[in-house]
């Protein structure tokens, strides 16, 4: 099954490595997955409601959203967290990937189904800000009940996040 791509200015899932090596290297931004499923009705709406406002937004950190699709077990992604990542490095591999279940000390590979898993992520949307090993930095967004109250979490995430950052960088 191949994922449908995400709206621009949405990330598809192969540039997660990109993503994180530009917050490496910039100072004002964040990165979050937003793990999404092609039967969720609310998953647009927080992509439009929520998040590319919020990707288009001049003011605050800047915000780079990776597309998961949880069904996704064709992706296979490498980051190397203990080095600066560099962009292009994704693999398209058969239907059983190679994946660890955690980080390993050389990459860690993972797809994107896999990712949500291990992570219990099993509700679409689920948006989690990630770190350099794309690993949630606290407990992620799930699912879409109060646009008022998404709205101020995802904020307070965004610049948590942004911390992370530009302590790590």
């Amino acid at each position: 099954m191949t994922p449908h791509p995400p709206p621009p200015p949405l990330l598809p899932a192969r540039d997660l490595k990109a993503a994180v090596s530009r917050a490496q290297k910039e100072k004002n931004r964040a990165v979050a997955i937003m793990v999404t499923a092609a039967h969720c009705p609310w998953c647009g709406l927080v992509v439009e409601e929520q998040l590319i406002p919020r990707i288009r937004s001049r003011s605050g950190p800047a915000l780079d959203v990776v597309v998961f699709d949880i069904a996704d077990s064709q992706t296979v992604l490498i980051l190397q967290p203990n080095t600066r990542p560099e962009a292009g490095s994704t693999e398209r591999s058969g239907p059983s990937p190679k994946t660890s279940p955690g980080p390993s000390p050389a990459d860690l590979r993972f797809t994107p189904a896999r990712w949500a898993e291990n992570h219990g992520y099993r509700v679409a949307p689920t948006v989690a800000m990630v770190g350099k090993d794309a690993e949630p930095l606290f407990p992620p967004l799930v699912g879409y009940s109060s646009r008022d109250f998404y709205g101020a979490y995802l904020d307070d995430q965004i610049v948590r996040a942004n911390r992370y950052w530009n302590q790590t960088a």
